[in-house]
């Protein structure tokens, strides 16, 4: 008995050249992979992109336009709506750096934003990141083409050697005012900007951008600056905390729960209703997603040693999944092999009689990412979802 309730979707868009885990932070791991994992935590669900030329994505960085970009967020959105039943009124997307502008040009499309460092200006400006960027567009609708003066980034895995710019990513921007979509927001907006760029101390953002963003935020956009530079490298675990806190307000109507609890009690549950729950949640779609649920009991006794002694048992069932295709490698051969079993019988009975027999018999521990990774269909789109596992309990009392 799972639960059908929609559930509220963000996008994270990463910047020039960066990858959908975002960016190292000090103190943490990286900025979209912990917000994800946050935002999922409480019930939100995430999904990140690698971009044209950036991340795992197999186009390289000539198909890095604007549109290519909005593109690839509308594929993303319809996705998840796909997967899992998103609520269409409570979309909100995230975007850093040029990420942000691609965001900020989306808005008519959600409910909610926050953007990061936003290189947001008018026609070209907003570009400080390139350099003269005006030669640059000069030298690309002369060939088509130019070497923007950046290399792929060590996260992409297909691509080496000059991130290479068209002549249809400059008129994409030429033509793009990003800041009369935010001026006309009516949404929950949060916008958040370094001192760096704010100060003119790295010319990856201007401070005529920065100040070019704050003049077309509208009333009651949540506007922080933090004392750091672009990418948020000093005051990272503080912006995933204040934009996983605006999303859980926005959406929900309160802050993140700290707790880290994530049990969605249920009852009437018998034990044998809850070994047939796991039979038939272990599924394979033709994705290559393993579905599967782990459980787990643990026992409490209480006023021992009297005729009133009552045995509690607790049964913690945590449907969980996996892509098998990709990713079996990151597990651990006890896995692997039920996997393997799963990929070539593509029988879901017989692979749970191994389950039941081995890992739920306690002969075999595992461990599982709380990510579910989706290989899809189309190359070009190389997406991470971070999903909520649901854990289901159910509580036997013997008294004795």
């Amino acid at each position: 008995a799972g639960t059908t309730e929609s559930i509220p979707l963000v996008v994270l868009c990463h910047g020039f050249t960066g990858a959908k885990q975002g960016d190292s932070y000090e103190g943490g791991g990286t900025t979209f992979t912990d917000l994800g994992t946050t935002l999922a935590s409480n019930g939100i669900a995430t999904i990140t992109i690698d971009f044209p030329g950036c991340g795992e994505s197999n186009v390289n960085s000539l198909g890095y336009t604007l549109s290519k970009m909005e593109d690839y967020v509308d594929k993303a959105i319809e996705k998840m709506k796909s997967d899992y039943n998103i609520d269409e009124s409570k979309i909100g997307i995230t975007g850093h750096s040029m990420g942000g502008r691609v965001a900020s040009l989306y808005l008519d499309k959600v409910s909610a934003a926050a953007l990061w460092a936003p290189a947001n200006g008018d026609g070209l400006n907003g570009l400080e990141f390139l350099g003269d960027y005006n030669a640059l567009n000069t030298t690309a609708q002369a060939n088509g083409q130019v070497e923007s003066g950046w290399n792929y980034a060590g996260t992409a895995k297909n691509f080496e050697g000059s991130f290479i710019l068209s002549k249809k990513f400059f008129d994409e921007m030429a033509d793009s005012h990003p800041n009369s979509k935010i001026s006309s927001f009516t949404g929950s907006l949060l916008i958040a900007y370094d001192s760096d760029d704010r100060d003119g101390e790295n010319r990856v953002i201007s401070p005529e951008t920065v100040q070019a963003v704050k003049s077309s935020a509208p009333s009651g956009t949540q506007w922080i600056e933090y004392d750091d530079n672009h990418n948020f490298s000093n005051n990272g675990a503080e912006l995933i905390k204040t934009t996983a806190n605006f999303f859980c307000n926005s959406f929900l109507g309160h802050n993140t729960d700290e707790s880290g609890e994530k049990v969605n009690v249920l009852e009437g549950y018998t034990l044998e209703e809850l070994r047939e729950l796991i039979k038939n949640v272990y599924t394979i779609d033709n994705d290559g997603n393993l579905y599967f649920a782990n459980w787990k009991r643990t026992d409490t006794t209480t006023e021992a040693g009297t005729s009133n002694a009552t045995s509690i048992s607790e049964y913690y069932v945590t449907i969980q999944s996996v892509n098998y295709k990709d990713t079996v490698e990151k597990y651990s051969m006890p896995m692997l092999a039920s996997l393997a079993l799963c990929e070539c019988t593509q029988n879901p009975q017989y692979v749970y009689e191994f389950i039941e027999d081995f890992i739920l018999a306690g002969h075999i521990d595992i461990t599982i990412m709380d990510s579910l990774y989706v290989d899809t269909y189309n190359s070009w789109y190389d997406w991470q979802i971070s999903k909520r596992e649901e854990v289901y309990k159910y509580e036997e009392h013997t008294t004795y």
